[in-house]
Order: C-alpha cells, then sequence, then structure tokens
C-alpha cells in the first residue's frame, strides 16, 4: 500500500512495540517495519479511516472511521 491520509488529520501516525511505524491509508491500518521493507493490514473498515490512537504499551490500536454509521474498531498491531 502506498499513501498517506494528511490533508485533514493530525496526530496519526505511531511507533509500536516492535518498532513498526503505524498509519492509516483510505480503509486500512497498516503497520510498517522499515527493517524488513514489510507491511502488515488491518481491513476491517468499510470506509476511510479518519482517526487513530495507540495504547500505551504501544500494542493495541484504535482507529475510527468517517461515513453516516462510522465504526471504531480496536485492535493488537503487532498479531492483526
Amino acid at each position: 500500500m502506498h499513501g498517506y491520509r494528511s490533508h485533514d488529520s493530525r496526530n496519526n501516525i505511531g511507533i509500536l512495540a516492535d518498532n513498526s511505524i503505524c498509519y492509516p491509508a483510505a480503509g486500512l491500518g497498516i503497520a510498517y517495519d522499515p527493517s524488513t521493507g514489510l507491511q502488515r493490514f488491518f481491513n476491517q473498515h468499510i470506509d476511510d479511516v479518519t482517526a487513530i490512537s495507540f495504547s500505551p504499551d504501544k500494542r493495541f490500536v484504535a482507529t475510527g472511521e468517517i461515513g453516516p454509521k462510522p465504526l471504531i474498531c480496536i485492535w493488537d498491531a503487532i498479531t492483526m
């Protein structure tokens, strides 16, 4: 996946416990490992992800989407 939503959001990128970079793009939550170049995806949203938050232990992520009935998901960003 290439892309990053930045035109209408702030503070939406973080470093996970395994040193992966986590951020939203379109309807995905992405964890990118810069040491290997591999990506992991959380793909349970049905619309664009516009909000993201990280747990203090940097393992769990909450993502929220835009839309008429927006969904909020809490997921394990290490195991997906």
